[in-house]
Formats: structure tokens, sequence, C-alpha cells
């Protein structure tokens, strides 16, 4: 068996650590012997001792002899001289303990307390000793202390007198004790060999290098200088996309500033995410994310020619910084920016397509430090994407005045459900045929210093900031236990939406099923309403959410349908129960909206859905679309969403007749 440099080097330490300390624990021996023998005498036994003590003798002198032959020859290292030398090591302690054992067991009959007493606390405190000297020998170090103490533990015990059988039991504990602390201390022993082997592996190696240094003094500064550098680099640079992170890019922007401030010039910085990136990473997974990543970076790159600063912020997003530059430019910089982000990203088997949306602030027009351009930059991003994606947006005050407004309702959302100020109201779904309720949207309302807050405006901020998901749960229950305990009928459904943060939450199903299950609903009366805007985030996500939730019993509905991602070729492969048309084509019936319902109708009554006409104002409205055959509608007409109170006094002809 081929036996390691590392071996060999560990095996020659332990001999080391075991040889070093031997001759103090020879001395220890022959005095601890010479005690012994001639301390306790007892006339049947002195000749006896005389004997054992001359063999205790020969035997340290024997090994006394070795540790001179180990001083002579403890610089060989090779695999046989380890071996031999811990063979003699080990059979010269084996010979003491056996030689210490047999006094204890043979004497023992002849023992005084006195006498038993000392033996065992001499025995105790060699097996105490060993534990620690013979570490590095971990067989030596149990079995030493086992020899010492088993035997006269185990004559204590079979005594007929109390104290043996006591002592003998402190003995065998202590033997056990001292096994589990040389295991401990070998273990210890053995890693500090190891690590002063890699140390002095390390101070070789640094030995080597010091002689090279010597020999190659500015070669190696040059070296240093350069590795110098890449450490920098390192520490500045996003190691995926290459470009400068976000803690060097804010320096850079600091040190721009200050520059430009002297010569009075404008800075423009371009906050950009991606737009459709998390829909590749969730479907082609992180790998390909990352490509896509890496390749945008280049594209910035190329863009930027070298005279602007680029930074990926983190995720999805980066930051492009432009010094001398007025808004126009900056605007039609970045949406040039646009179009070369979107081409297309070559994969190996198929290609992807990324947008992005670029939000622009300048500086010093709208904000004095790095800090508050980027952020206002931001925002400027996040209100474009509220309106469309891949478009340009420069901030403007009266943005600055939404932010400021958005931090209060951030604040007082934070704490809006610990404080009672959210509150639900209904609006009835009208069977037009039947003139019954066939079920209720669930609204969320926010009335917070006696001011009631837009849906809106608040629930954006709730997705953004994740209250979203504390607030829906809440919604969920709420909705649910308010079905269980109306009076406009037992069979009536409720309606709740949900939003895209909620859906990709990965707890949404058991979250619905503890809203069943706490109120006592039946599924098939909570109908969840998935916006339709949601299918552009992840279609996959979302169908195998809606499989989930049709599982458990619930009915799903396409809120919206027809204002976004959607198709009439969506409903085929989504399989929901209910389309709500969007009320912007109730509102155009005359300008081709009635066209869009049709077929939106006739695909629905072919799929066995339900369809629901949302934004019902008129009693012309009712007519056309009875005649169309949709006899779900929902609006003003009806009814304006009412509280729950109200919710149980609403007769359908009663408002019917009010209009």
């Amino acid at each position: 068996m081929t036996v390691s440099t590392e071996e060999i080097a560990i095996k020659t330490d332990s001999k080391f650590l075991l040889y070093q300390d031997l001759l103090g624990g020879l001395l220890i021996s022959l005095v601890a012997s010479a005690g012994m023998a001639f301390g306790f005498q007892q006339p049947n036994s002195n000749n006896d001792k005389l004997y054992w003590f001359i063999v205790m003798v020969l035997i340290l002198l024997t090994r006394f002899v070795d540790w001179l032959y180990w001083q002579r020859t403890k610089r060989l290292a090779g695999k046989e001289n380890q071996s031999v030398d811990l063979l003699r090591f080990r059979a010269g302690c084996i010979a003491t303990a056996l030689v210490w054992s047999f006094y204890g067991v043979y004497f023992f009959a002849q023992m005084s307390l006195i006498e038993f007493s000392t033996t065992i606390i001499i025995l105790s405190s060699m097996a105490g000793g060993a534990s620690t000297v013979l570490s590095a020998d971990k067989i030596m170090s149990i079995s030493y202390s086992t020899i010492l103490l088993l035997p006269i533990s185990l004559v204590g015990l079979t005594s007929e007198y109390s104290h043996h059988y006591v002592l003998g039991m402190l003995g065998l504990s202590f033997a056990g004790v001292m096994v589990i602390s040389g295991l401990k201390s070998a273990k210890f022993t053995l890693q500090a060999i190891k690590t002063k082997h890699h140390n002095d592996q390390l101070i070789s190696h640094k030995d080597e290098l010091l002689n090279e240094i010597h020999q190659q003094n500015e070669m190696l500064e040059e070296t240093v200088n350069l590795r110098t550098k890449e450490v920098i680099r390192a520490s500045n640079v996003d190691p995926l996309t290459n470009l400068a992170n976000r803690k060097a890019f804010s320096n850079t922007l600091k040190e721009l500033i200050d520059k430009t401030e002297t010569l009075q010039q404008n800075i423009a910085i371009l906050f950009i995410d991606l737009d459709g990136f998390k829909a590749i990473n969730d479907q082609n997974g992180h790998a390909t994310g990352d490509i896509v990543l890496a390749r945008v970076a280049q594209r910035l790159t190329k863009a930027t020619t070298g005279k602007y600063h680029v930074c990926r912020w983190g995720g999805d997003e980066f930051v492009i910084a432009m010094v001398d530059i007025n808004i126009t430019e900056a605007k039609l910089f970045a949406t040039e920016l646009i179009t070369e982000i979107k081409r297309p990203v070559e994969l190996n088997i198929n290609s992807v397509a990324v947008g992005a949306t670029i939000g622009i602030s300048m500086y010093p027009e709208h904000g004095a430090t790095g800090q508050d351009l980027i952020l206002l930059a931001d925002t400027a991003m996040y209100r474009q994407k509220l309106m469309s994606h891949s478009n340009v947006l420069v901030f403007s005050e009266q943005m600055r005045v939404e932010l400021l407004t958005k931090s209060k309702l951030k604040a007082g959302l934070e704490h809006a459900l610990a404080k009672n100020q959210l509150y639900l109201v209904y609006q009835p779904v009208i069977d037009c045929q039947s003139e019954k309720i066939t079920f209720c949207e669930a609204l969320l309302r926010w009335q917070w210093d006696g001011e009631n807050i837009p849906p809106e405006q608040f629930i954006p901020i709730a997705e953004q900031y994740g209250f979203i998901h504390e607030i829906g749960a809440w919604v969920l229950n709420q909705a649910c236990k308010d079905a269980t305990r109306w009076n406009i009928g037992a069979d009536v459904a409720i309606s709740v939406n949900v939003s895209v943060a909620q859906i990709m939450n990965q707890d949404i199903i058991s979250i619905i099923e503890n809203a069943l299950h706490s109120s006592g609903i039946e599924p098939a009366r909570l109908h969840i309403e998935i916006t339709e805007s949601l299918f552009a985030e992840n279609i996959d996500k979302v169908i195998s959410v809606v499989k989930k939730l049709q599982t458990i019993g619930t009915k799903v509905s396409i809120d919206d349908f027809g204002t976004g991602f959607s198709s009439l070729a969506l409903l085929q492969n989504l399989a929901a129960d209910i389309v709500k048309i969007d009320k912007c084509f109730i509102n155009a019936l005359e300008q081709g909206g009635k066209a869009i319902i049709q077929a939106t109708q006739h695909i629905a009554r072919d799929l066995k859905y339900e369809v629901v006409a949302e934004g019902i104002e008129t009693a012309e409205q009712v007519a056309t679309l009875k005649a169309l055959g949709i006899k779900n509608l929902q609006g003003f007409f009806f009814s304006k969403p009412l509280t729950y109170a109200q919710l149980d006094n609403f007769k359908v002809e009663a408002s019917q007749k009010q209009r």
C-alpha cells in the first residue's frame, strides 16, 4: 500500500510527541513504583514487591535505552522507521501498564485501605496523564488507561468490603472517562498535527516565494501590482456581467457629481429594468437567465462605447450615468437602447427575447446626490411600467409629489390591518334572466385618516412592498366568512381578486384552503379572479395554479378579458370557469365591441365557460347584452359596491326601480 508524504510526516510528528515526553513519564513511573514498593511494607510481601520493583526498573531502563536510540535516529523519516519505532514505544507502554496492573491485582489481598486508595489514586493519575501525553497515539492512549485501571477496579468490585467496592467503582468510572477523554484528545492532537503539517507546507511555499522575490524582485513587484488591481476590480465588478457593481457605481457617480458641479454640466441617470426576464428564468432556468443578462450587459457596453458609465444594479436592473447630455439626447439614447436590448438572444437550440423599460432622472434638475437620482430614475421606470412596458419616461415634479405621497401611504398601509382600517365592499353580479344575484365580487377599501384611499393607489404599493400577501390572505378569509353569513342567498358565490405576487407565491393554494376550512364555505362558492395581465408574467405557472384551484373545487375567472396579453385562443388552453369581459368593450358596443363580445360568447359556449359583462351603466347596454346571450351582468346600473350590511338589504328589483 502506497503511503503519502503527508501520512509519513503525520506519523513522524506523532512519534515525536510520544517520545519527547517519555523521559518525564519514565521518571514519574520510577518514583511512583519506588514509593509503592518501599512505602507500604508488608511482612509477607516485601520480597515480592522488591521483585516487582526490579521488573519495573528493567522495563523503564529498556524504555530509556529506546528513548536514547530515538534521540539518535529521530531525523530519519522513512516509512519503516516510523512503524518500528511506534511498535517499540507501544510495547514499552503496554509492558509498563501491565506491571502496574499486576501490582494492583497481585498485592490486593495484603493491601490496607490506605495502600489500596493510594494505588487507585496513582493509577488514576497516570491514566489521566496518559490520555494527554499519549494522545498522539489513539490506540496507546486508550489501552494504557484501560490496562492500568480496569483490573484493579474489577478486583475492588469483587471485594466483600464496601470501601473496596466504592473505590473499585470509582476506578472503573474513571477508566471510562479516560477512554472518552483519550478519544477526544487523540482526535484533537491528530487535527493539530495535520494543521501543523499544512502550516509547514505553507511556510515552505512561502520560503520558496521569498527566494523568487529575491531573485526576480522587479518582475514580482509588477505581478503584485497586477494582482492588487485584480482584487480591487473583483470587489467592484459584477462577476456575471463584468459591469461595475452597485458599490463601485455609487462611488463613481459621487465623483462625477463632484466634477460636474464644478464644470456646471448635466448628468442623466438611466434606470433600466428588463421586461419578461422573470418568465425566461422560470421557463428556461437560471442558467439561461444568466446568459441573457450577460448578453444584455454586452449590448449596453457596446452601446455606451466607453464614454458612459454602466452598472448592474441588481437582478435584471441596470443603471447608466451619462455626463454632459440633455434630456432630449438622453431620451433618444434610451429609446435606441431599448431597440438594441429587444434583439433576440440566440441560444443553442432556440432564441429568447426581453424588452426594457427605462426611467430617467437629471442632475442637478431632479436631485443633488447619486442616491436620490437613482431613486428618482427608478420611480420614473416603475411609473412607466404601470402604463406600458418597453418605453422611456423622464422623472417629473408630479412624480416627486407622488413619491412623497407613496411614501406616506406605504407607512400607513404597513399598519392598516392591525388598525382595522381595511374593509370589504361587495358588488353583485346579476343574472338578468332570473333577476337574481349569481355571485358578488369582493372589493378592498382603505380608510386612512378619515380619507378613502382609492384601490388603484394603495394596491400597487402593497404589491411592490410585499404587504399584499398578508392583506390578500385577510381578504380571502373575510370574504369567505361574510359569504357564509349573508342573507342574499345560501348559494350566492363570492369572487375574490388575486394579484401577480399572490399567484407567484408558492403558498397560494394552502392560503386558499385555509380560508375555505376556517369559514366552512363550500369550495364551489369561491371564485378566484385572475387579472388577464397575469399571463404575461408566466403563463405556465398561472395555468398550473388554475388547475390546482379547480382540483380543490374552487372556480377560476379571467378578469378584464381582452385588454392585454390574452386572446380568444387562450380560452381553449386555460380551462377556466368564467370570463369577465372588460368594460372598455361594453362602452364600445357600437364601435366594434359587439363583435368581440359575440366571438367571446361563441367560444365560451363551446368550452362551457360562463361569461360576465362588467361595467354595465345603462338600460341600453343591458338590452344589447341580453340580445347577445350574455346573461351575467355587473355594474353601477344594478348596484354600486355595497358594505356587508347594505348587501343584506339589497334587492335587484328595487335597484332597477331607483333608476
